[in-house]
């Protein structure tokens, strides 16, 4: 969390359904992890435009409760920018929805691998390949005197000499 983020009053007006859309959209893009510099980019740019077409949209919507008819939209143009809008929505929540799949996947992945490793830990099933039931032999060899190679070749030098 940055200063800037803690220095921030709460909002003084009511919460609105767009407020609480870009709170959303703002504390999605602080957690999402999957977002590349393309996918970015392009969430940005459906926003832009989905800005752009509410935005002509709520014109119109002013215009005709004034009761303008100069620089309002046909019904034609309404009804595609409406679907575009919605087009826009679906996919920006489709987007939404999969970095928070992507997310929850991970988080499992993690989880299930953290556990895994502390019961790996704790039962250690490679131990039974260390134990050394036959110490006590390795013991006994190791108090038997061992020929050296310094001593081979003083024996074969002395067997030489005779």
């Amino acid at each position: 969390m940055s200063s800037e983020d803690a220095k921030q009053p709460p909002p003084t007006e009511p919460t609105t359904a767009k407020h609480a859309v870009e709170q959303f959209d703002h504390e999605f893009q602080r957690y999402t992890t999957k977002q590349t510099g393309k996918s970015a980019r392009a969430v940005a740019m459906a926003r832009a435009e989905l800005a752009k077409y509410n935005a002509l949209m709520f014109k119109d919507k002013k215009l005709e409760e004034a009761g303008v008819k100069k620089g309002r939209l046909s019904k034609e143009q309404r009804a595609a920018y409406e679907k575009h809008v919605e087009d826009l929505e679906k996919a920006l929540d489709t987007f939404h929805k999969s970095v928070a799949g992507y997310n929850r996947t991970k988080a499992i992945l993690s989880f299930v691998l953290l556990v895994a490793f502390a019961l790996m830990m704790f039962f250690q099933p490679w131990a039974k390949h260390f134990d050394n039931n036959d110490y006590e032999k390795y013991a006994a060899m190791e108090e038997e005197p061992v020929e050296t190679v310094d001593e081979t070749v003083e024996a074969v030098v002395l067997s030489d000499e005779l």
